[in-house]
């Protein structure tokens, strides 16, 4: 009998897809910025990375992704200070990536042609509630806000729902659920 739970997704199925910036938390020049992203880029990326300095024990290193991918969107007073934020969440198997916002970033799952920039289905997404177009994070010189898209299950920040349209601000240690799917919200970096 499989003990994996119901939403397990294997290496094979993670998402794949161009993006504009895949970079280490560490002195390492940034990956070009055609690279693409996959389970093996990122574990060559890892390996490339110093795991000792100067006889200290090895540190955690986390893979950040710079959204949004669609140029349109990217705000240029955020290009060269992007927020830096690390999701977490119980239900996650694989571990999200740390994420460089960089404009307006779209929330959601793939699903009927609809390719959000941060794409929630290979977290059970669609099990938990996901919507195609679920929320939206729009980055600001000051402020980190989220809006619900008019989601079906809702978008809530610390247990309170985000009504549709209006801005909640997200702030270091929230819990951020789309539908029932919850991510803690650690603040690497701001602005």
């Amino acid at each position: 009998m499989d003990a994996k739970p119901p939403h397990y997704n294997p290496p094979d199925r993670f998402p794949t897809g161009s993006i504009s910036g895949l970079r280490a938390d560490s002195d390492q020049e940034p990956l070009p910025s055609t690279a693409v992203f996959t389970p093996q880029s990122a574990h060559r990326a890892l390996s490339r990375l110093p795991t000792k300095t100067r006889g200290n024990p090895p540190r955690p290193v986390t893979i950040f992704v710079r959204l949004p991918a669609n140029p349109s969107h990217v705000d240029e007073a955020l290009v060269h200070r992007p927020w830096r934020i690390k999701l977490t969440s119980p239900h996650s198997l694989p571990e999200p990536p740390g994420l460089e916002l960089c404009g307006d970033v779209f929330a959601g799952r793939v699903a009927g042609g609809i390719q959000p920039d941060l794409d929630l289905t290979v977290y059970a997404g669609a099990e938990l509630g996901v919507s195609r177009l679920h929320a939206l994070l729009r980055p600001t010189p000051s402020h980190l806000l989220v809006y619900d898209l008019g989601s079906t299950n809702g978008t809530y920040l610390n247990a309170r729902r985000v009504t549709a349209g209006a801005a909640a601000q997200v702030s270091d240690g929230a819990v951020l659920a789309f539908g029932r799917l919850q991510f803690t919200v650690r603040i690497i970096a701001q602005p």
